[in-house]
Order: C-alpha cells, then structure tokens, then sequence
C-alpha cells in the first residue's frame, strides 16, 4: 500500500510539472532563432502562397519545422537534394512565389531578390529567404 502511495504521488507532482509543457508541445520545439525567422518570412509572405523550401543536404526536421510553421496560411514544399533535377516540374505543378533555401551555400533558386536570414541552432549553413524570378 505504502509503494502504491508514494508511487501515485509521484506521478501527481509530475504531472502537475510537465502539464504547462505538455499542452503546447509545438511551441517547445521552436528556438527563438527560429521563431525570428519565421516572423520575418511571415511578415514578408502573401496569404495562401505556396513556398518551396530547399536543402543542399537530405534533413528532415527543419524542412518540417517550416511546414508546421507555416501551416495552415500557405503550402510549403519541401525539396530535398535529391529532387532537385524535379525544380522546373514542381515550380510548374505548385507555381511557388517565394523560397526558403537552407545550406553552406543555400541554393541560388534564381530569387529576384533574397534575405539572408542566418543561422538556426543545430542547423547546418545559413537560410535564406526571397521571391524567385518569374
């Protein structure tokens, strides 16, 4: 009975300590670092455009930390290195406007103009962020 007690009241206190955290998981992800840069894009991007997000190396959490970012105000797709020879056909099929190019060096997409957006903790290269040239 005595182990049962200290057991439940353990998991009580932990409970009330990880709760606050528990209920906005995705906010926790997010560095400040990131959420700058997403403000920036944010700031910068007419609603409901689709963007492209481009990596020079195969990654999986970034390019999804800006899709989720983005959600549900535009449609982000992600491009690893592998498709890029498939850029003319995805710009064709989504008719994107704007680019997110993540490397050391980014991927010059052809941007009509661009904003060198940094660095981000645990990220590889720098990120930039612009409007590709019709």
């Amino acid at each position: 009975m005595l182990v049962a007690a200290a057991g439940l009241s353990c998991a009580v206190v932990a409970l009330i300590r990880e709760l606050p955290i528990a209920v906005s998981p995705a906010r926790s992800v997010y560095s400040p670092e990131f959420r700058e840069q997403v403000r920036l894009v944010r700031s910068r991007l007419p609603r409901g455009v689709s963007v492209l997000h481009v990596s020079t190396k195969p990654e999986g959490w970034f390019s999804r930390l800006w899709q989720r970012a983005l959600y549900p105000d535009y449609r982000t797709i992600v491009v690893q290195p592998w498709d890029l020879p498939k850029l003319p056909e995805l710009r064709a099929k989504y008719r994107p406007r704007f680019a997110i190019s993540v490397g050391q060096p980014p991927v010059d997409l052809g941007f009509a103009w661009k904003v060198d957006l940094g660095v981000v903790p645990g990220l590889q290269g720098v990120t930039w962020f612009g409007e590709l040239a019709p």
